[in-house]
């Protein structure tokens, strides 16, 4: 889904629940698409536990509503 992200078929997905080697790999694709990915509080990792990732300019608006 994060993959779908990067391509811009989706502009947000949520994970409540990834682990490390599910978001390591994803930093420089989403990033070099201009995306973001980050934990539901909105800190850059990818060290697991959930993520979020967004086209970027939807990204804020979608941490208001899901993150904690």
């Amino acid at each position: 889904m994060y993959c779908l992200v990067a391509e811009g078929v989706l502009d947000l997905a949520v994970d409540a629940a990834a682990s490390p080697w599910d978001l390591a790999a994803l930093v420089p694709i989403l990033t070099e698409a201009g995306g973001v990915l980050t934990d539901l509080s909105g800190a850059e990792t990818f060290t697991g536990g959930d993520g979020i990732a967004s086209n970027g300019a939807v990204h804020k608006a979608a941490l208001e509503i899901v993150g904690r």
